[in-house]
């Protein structure tokens, strides 16, 4: 059974919203993606994210796919299936182990027990224990 033209048309412009959103900002670090990827995911993720919420509904096969390959029940194909896929994947890691790999420098605390020279010295001087 098919949607009605009016409930189609109403899909078209909620589809035409989200691609007409603006760039998509990463919500993880961007240096795993070739600049292909990031060009693809700032132009189209919040139309892919709407499809991978479930905000969007697909109405074409390829749409329909492509939520397939997110529900991990396919493998990606087009440039947009690897590039979200891979988006989400690298999204997902990072959430998950937030605070592990983080830009920040550590601040380094002197130690009484080993000190900053002893590392030097056991790993650049002459002085092995």
């Amino acid at each position: 059974m098919s949607n009605p033209p009016h409930h189609r048309q109403h899909q078209l412009s909620e589809h035409f919203k989200r691609l007409n959103s603006g760039k998509f900002h990463f919500a993880c670090e961007r240096i795993v993606f070739s600049p292909e990827e990031i060009n693809l995911i700032e132009t189209y993720g919040h139309w892919l994210q709407g499809l991978e919420s479930g905000d969007l509904e697909p109405f074409t096969e390829k749409q329909g796919h492509f939520l397939a390959v997110i529900q991990h029940k396919a493998k990606p194909e087009t440039d947009f299936e690897k590039a979200w896929a891979k988006y989400i994947f690298r999204r997902d890691y990072e959430l998950q182990y937030h605070g592990l790999y983080t830009h920040e420098k550590t601040a380094f605390v002197e130690d009484d027990f080993f000190s900053r020279e002893d590392y030097k010295t056991l790993h650049y001087g002459k002085k092995r224990f």
